[in-house]
């Protein structure tokens, strides 16, 4: 009788569901008394790191790092450098997850993984470096809010993908790493029904093992494509945008090459549903000057439907011989950002945020909240990727003096070697830009005299090290 006893209570003990919780904030993830056992209701504390067999649960306020170097009391990786455990489950308010490891961690289990599950979860998962295995299929955003962040290391997914699910919001920002998802696996960005999905491919590799998807069934997906990243639909397979709720195609174009979504090699049927959106954007405040056609999409088979939105007057697509090709207009092209002339110390960076630090040496912005007339001025810090008085015209004349020959009222280097402080009131005499030496301010008629324009083109300035690259614009007066 006690042998039946003892066995009851024991299949009893399994039937409970048990998990490896987060017990503390911020901590190290291979110290044990940052993690607890939970059964049901009941939480064990200070009970030892995940380890093979184990579901790790992160609630609201975990911060779990893991590194290659834990802290005194901390548990020392396996010896053959692989961490192995079930399934990763993220719910329950705000948490994160920052691999920074140079080793492997590798999720076994067949149930699927959560990165922000449920109503008010807010789940971030950071990927610097190493290897990251999941077996079991992976959602991001499913209820609640998940965020991937890649900027190193190799994420493969032995099955599906999907950002945004079960009425979530889910986001993958690609900075760098590979995402590699496995044959005869899907990526879908927006899978359902009322989930929000949005990757942003600023650099790296995703490899597409199956079919893709951009804003599926009643879903919103977006992917915001930038030159400089790699997304490799599966060769031969099916590439859907839109459904009833919109799927958008957005590509970034800087004027470096654009590596175009290739469906070709056996097929590669191309789905244009209901709410396609095809658009074309420019980083920062940006504007190329130059005519250029970038090809988007690529495939072999057959395309069915069309874009719901069409170009506007900046660009035209075409598509010929499978591919779909985006021309610029003539002139110079819109950018996604104004410099708002009424606000000192507003800042457009031309590659969109400080830390992309891009640099070109021929663009054009829109200026906001701009007046012509008499005593009314624009002033702004010119921030270049070197010392501008560096650099010579053909005549050995340096920017610096061009402008100031010019009659531009230059102030000094600014708070670097690299910034220029100028007063840019001679350029709103539009018609006399034969005086122009690299940049102009005009007024855009027909606004109200609120809108202008600042351009630059600094080609004709050159040292060692190529034309004279300009980074920043900052107001930095009054008008």
């Amino acid at each position: 009788m006690l042998a039946v006893v003892g066995l009851f209570a024991a299949d009893l003990a399994e039937a409970i569901e048990m998990n490896i919780v987060w017990t503390a904030e911020e901590g190290h993830w291979l110290v044990p008394h940052n993690w607890g056992l939970q059964r049901g209701a009941v939480t064990t504390f200070s009970y030892r790191a995940p380890r093979f067999g184990d579901t790790i649960r992160l609630g609201a306020g975990a911060d779990v790092l893991l590194d290659d170097d834990p802290p005194a009391g901390g548990a020392s990786w396996p010896a053959d450098n692989e961490i192995v455990i079930e399934r990763l489950w993220m719910s329950g308010g705000t948490n994160v997850l920052t691999f920074a490891h140079s080793r492997t961690v590798s999720f076994t289990g067949t149930s699927l993984g959560f990165i922000g599950e449920g109503r008010g979860t807010d789940s971030t998962v950071n990927m610097l470096s190493g290897t990251w295995n999941l077996n079991a299929a992976l959602h991001i955003g499913h209820g609640g809010t998940g965020t991937l962040n890649v900027h190193g290391g190799a994420i493969h997914a032995a099955n599906h993908v999907n950002i945004g699910y079960n009425n979530g919001t889910g986001t993958v920002n690609m900075y760098g790493g590979l995402l590699d998802i496995a044959q005869h696996r899907n990526l879908s960005i927006g899978a359902t029904s009322g989930e929000v999905g949005t990757l942003n491919a600023y650099g790296g590799t995703v490899n597409v093992g199956w079919n893709f998807s951009i804003g599926a069934g009643r879903a919103a997906g977006t992917l915001n494509m930038h030159s400089g990243a790699t997304v490799n639909p599966r060769t031969g397979r099916a590439l859907a945008i839109g459904g009833d709720q919109a799927g958008t195609f957005r590509a970034w174009l800087d004027g470096s090459e654009f590596n175009p979504l290739t469906l070709t090699g056996g097929g590669g049927h191309l789905t244009l549903g209901d709410h396609a959106h095809l658009d074309v954007a420019f980083p920062g405040g940006l504007m190329l000057s130059a005519t250029n056609e970038y090809d988007l999409i690529k495939y072999a088979g057959d395309l069915t439907g069309r874009w719901l939105t069409e170009p506007g007057e900046l660009w035209s697509t075409t598509t010929a011989d499978g591919t779909i090709t985006v021309k610029l207009s003539e002139g110079r092209q819109r950018g996604a950002q104004k410099l708002d002339a009424g606000q000192v110390g507003h800042q457009i960076w031309l590659g969109g945020a400080a830390n992309d630090r891009a640099h070109y040496d021929d663009g054009h912005v829109d200026v906001a909240n701009l007046q012509e007339g008499t005593g009314n001025r624009l002033q702004v810090a010119l921030g270049f990727a070197d010392d501008p008085s560096a650099y010579q015209d053909e005549d050995g004349v340096d920017f610096v003096t061009a402008l100031q020959r010019a009659g531009y009222v230059v102030r000094g280097q600014g708070d670097d070697e690299r910034s220029l402080p100028l007063d840019l009131i001679n350029g709103y005499d539009s018609a006399d830009i034969s005086r122009l030496v690299g940049v102009e301010l005009w007024v855009e008629t027909g606004t109200g005299d609120t809108g202008g324009h600042l351009a630059w083109d600094t080609t004709r300035y050159t040292n060692d090290n190529g034309s004279l690259q300009l980074e920043s614009i900052t107001v930095i007066g009054d008008r």
